[in-house]
């Protein structure tokens, strides 16, 4: 049971850091500022937010 928990934390670790790596590649390829700024900003914040709850819910 408490190996299940590691591997779907750890899922969601990967999940978020992808999120923002790829948030990161639109920001750099979109460097004229338009409607979808904001997209990026959030894609950037879910990024953050689910590697930072995965790796404080594995402590």
């Amino acid at each position: 049971m408490a190996s299940d928990n590691i591997l779907v934390l750890l899922m969601v670790e990967v999940l978020g850091m992808m999120i923002l790596l790829f948030g990161v590649y639109l920001e750099a390829l979109i460097t004229v500022p338009g409607s979808h700024e904001w997209l990026i900003y959030v894609g950037l914040l879910m990024g953050v937010l689910t590697t930072g709850a995965g790796l404080f819910s594995r402590k």
